[in-house]
Parts: C-alpha cells; sequence; structure tokens
C-alpha cells in the first residue's frame, strides 16, 4: 500500500525531493501533485487514499502546523492509528515549529541537520511496509507472516509464496506453499525477459492475480484434520498465451487440538498479490 505525505505547499520544494528519493528507493509514494488531476474531488480523493495508506508521513513546519488541511489529514491518520492500534503516523521536521502534543512521544525524523541521516532513518523505518518481498498480514486473533522467493526447479521457472499463520489464543499454526510453475514456453520466455527487465515480481503477481479473479467464485477453503500435507494443483491461463501451474501445498504444526482447521487460500495469496504490486508501483508522476 502507498505512503501519504502530508505537508503544506510552501515546503512543496523538499516534499517533491524527498518523493522521489523514496521512490528510488522503491517506496510507493502518494502525495497530491502526482495523483490528483483536474477536477478531482480533493476531500474524496485524500481520504481514501488515507484510508488505504500503510504509512502517513506528516512534514512538520510552522507553515503545515497552521494549516488547517493539514491538520485535517493528520486528525484522519491519528483516527486510523488509535483504531487500528499501530504505528501509521511518522513525523517529518523540516523546519523549527511547536510539534503537535500527541506526536511528542514519537521518534521523529529531523531533516533540519543532517538529511542524508534523516533519510537513512526513514528509508529504513519504512522497510516493513515497502519491501515487496515480505510483510505481515495482522487478522485479529492471529498474523500472517509471508514472503515470495523466484528460482528454478526441473528446468521451469518457479514463484513461491510461503505463507505461516500463527496466533498466542491457537496452539498451532499453518504452513502453506503456493508455487507459480512456468512450464509452459510462452510463460518461460514472458517471465525471463521481465526478470531481465527487473519486472518478474509484477509478472507472477498478475498472473496470480488473474488466477485468483478468475477462482473467486470457487470454493477455495480448505479442512485440516491432521499434520498430512493437503496438495491442490491448478492450471492457469494467462492474457499472452500463457499458461503455468499453480501447486498448493497445506500443512498444520504444533499442537493438535482434536479440532478440524477451516483455512482460506485465496484470500491471503490475494493479499500478498496486492501488497508485492502495490509497493512496486510506480507513481504517476513526471
Amino acid at each position: 500500500m502507498p505512503i501519504f505525505i502530508s505537508y503544506n505547499h510552501n515546503d512543496k520544494g523538499f516534499v517533491t525531493t524527498l518523493a522521489r528519493n523514496l521512490v528510488y528507493a522503491r517506496h510507493n509514494v502518494w502525495i497530491d501533485q502526482w495523483e490528483l488531476n483536474a477536477g478531482d474531488s480533493l476531500l474524496d480523493k485524500i481520504q481514501e487514499a488515507i484510508g488505504e495508506s500503510d504509512a502517513i508521513l506528516v512534514v512538520l513546519s510552522e507553515h503545515s502546523i497552521n494549516s488547517s488541511w493539514c491538520k485535517r489529514e493528520l486528525n484522519a491518520g491519528l483516527m486510523r492509528e488509535l483504531d487500528e492500534r499501530r504505528a501509521i503516523l511518522i513525523p517529518c521536521i523540516v523546519g523549527d515549529c511547536d510539534i503537535p502534543l500527541f506526536l511528542r512521544d514519537k521518534l521523529y525524523v529531523d531533516f533540519r541537520k543532517d538529511k542524508d541521516h534523516a533519510f537513512e532513518l526513514l528509508d529504513r523505518s519504512l522497510q516493513r511496509i515497502s519491501n515487496p518481498q515480505q510483510s505481515r498480514i495482522d487478522r485479529l486473533d492471529f498474523h500472517t507472516d509471508w514472503s515470495v522467493d523466484w528460482g528454478t526447479i526441473q528446468g521451469s521457472s518457479i514463484v513461491e509464496w510461503l505463507f505461516v499463520d500463527h496466533g498466542e489464543k491457537v496452539p498451532y499454526c499453518v504452513a502453506t506453499r503456493c508455487r507459480l510453475i512456468l512450464d509452459n514456453p510462452k510463460a518461460e520466455q514472458l517471465f525471463q525477459e521481465n526478470l531481465k527487465a527487473g519486472s518478474h515480481l509484477e509478472y507472477a503477481c498478475e498472473f496470480m492475480s488473474k488466477f485468483v479473479e478468475d477462482v473467486k467464485d470457487c470454493d477455495f477453503r480448505v479442512t485440516i484434520s491432521d499434520a498430512s500435507e493437503i496438495s491442490e494443483t491448478h492450471k492457469l491461463f494467462g492474457d499472452n498465451g500463457d499458461r503455468a501451474i499453480f501447486h498448493i501445498g497445506i500443512r498444520r504444526l504444533g499442537i493438535d487440538n482434536g479440532m478440524d482447521t477451516v483455512f482460506t487460500v485465496d484470500e491471503i495469496l490475494n493479499r500478498a498479490v496486492r501488497h508485492t504490486l502495490s509497493a512496486l508501483r510506480s507513481p504517476d508522476s513526471e
């Protein structure tokens, strides 16, 4: 999901440079000057962006703390942070100002002196959000940790997602392996072309996204009764005459509580794919 930058337009020069540097560091950034077009509803577009963002960078200066519009964005971010009980707001100080009371207990990024050190801190802090290859899906009672990687098996390129579902209230975890096997010459060619261009993850995720969309009306729930692995194989068809094999393997690990576990695969896969595509998306700028 994108990183929303809240700022006052008097700080536009600094913010434009910051946003470009973040994009060069492979972060997905949302700023109004790149995303809004003439005729767009400012309130609707900005509210939507704040609601979909995984982090909100609050650029603090004398101009922004006195801006009613920036205060509105800050309040929206604060409400999300309180509601979701996780850190969303990241203060970035670019000029001497009175820091809002509810931001004073946060570690802020200070661009007033050493800008390079400040950017390194911000970049490191955002890696947990903008890393396209791994993340965590938070649920009410448990988490899903996942990562995606690629390689070769028996001469065919594969892209593999690994998921581990776990929670404090559940005595076991569930490990899921999802493999996209590109055993078709057309798919292999396209993957290798994208690999050279550095866009292989986008290709694989778009392929997988189409598959999840195609099977959304199917019953993709799996019932796990013991430690035996449950395997399923599906054929996938792309839009370019390419096709692939999709293989799922699911196992339950930990303490057997004597009860079945009903597990839904397409939901976690879809959320991981959306995260990767969002993290890799370049803003519509320049």
